[in-house]
């Protein structure tokens, strides 16, 4: 890939730096309000390090979990980060699983440091144990967030911890937009099945994500 083509294009999946991998525009008013802060965090990770501790999901999907979320919501999240703060803060109860050891130890400082008590914080050492990570303690959560590993699997499984209502969310939903497919397409179609048989209405988000320089999508799927 050239540099001409690495500009405008950003990588080989997408037909511009302003499309997700399926084939999706940014819209005007993405581009300008979450694009910015996009770049900015982008920019200041690449410099110095940084990771805002907010969710690295969509901008928009963010603000509507923030509203829906309260001290007495639940959690759970297949894949850590800097959301697990940002979730520890907002909810009464967050189970986070992890598939990586050594970002498992990176986050465990984060939340040790920050004196977080809410967090129950997993490091996976199977799939098994990974996708099933929402059976331990048999509790029911607000929200789902699969951002992680196996992730059709994750959503699979979902169901079973999903209240009514509640939220699934599905990151980058536009991977695997290929001709060979993958496991997020097979994770996405699960997931509008979910919305088919529980009649759970469906937003996807092509949007930017704090620290990331292009918009990817998200899949959320809300169950009354």
């Amino acid at each position: 890939m050239n540099l001409l083509s690495k500009i405008i294009r950003a990588d080989t999946c997408r037909r511009s730096r302003f499309h997700d991998e399926k084939g999706n525009l940014v819209s005007v008013e993405r581009l300008f309000w979450n694009g910015s802060r996009a770049y900015a965090t982008g920019l200041a990770r690449l410099a110095f390090g940084f990771r805002p501790v907010i969710p690295w999901l969509s901008y928009d999907a963010t603000r509507i979990l923030e509203r829906r979320l309260s001290p007495g919501s639940s959690v759970l999240e297949f894949g850590s980060g800097m959301s697990t703060l940002w979730f520890a803060r907002r909810a009464g109860f967050v189970r986070s699983v992890e598939g990586c050891e050594a970002w498992y130890q990176k986050v465990r400082s984060f939340i040790k440091a920050e004196g977080i008590q809410n967090v129950d914080y997993i490091l996976a050492v199977s799939e098994s144990d990974y996708v099933m990570a929402g059976d331990a303690g048999g509790r029911a959560y607000d929200m789902v967030i699969v951002d992680g590993d196996f992730r059709s699997e994750c959503v699979r499984h979902a169901v079973k911890w999903l209240k009514r209502p509640g939220i699934l969310y599905l990151d980058n939903s536009d991977k695997d937009s290929g001709p060979d497919g993958g496991d997020i397409r097979a994770a996405e179609e699960l997931a509008l099945d979910l919305a088919r048989r529980m009649h759970g209405s469906v937003q996807h988000f092509t949007d930017f994500a704090p620290t990331q320089l292009t918009p990817n999508q998200g899949l959320m799927i809300s169950i009354a």
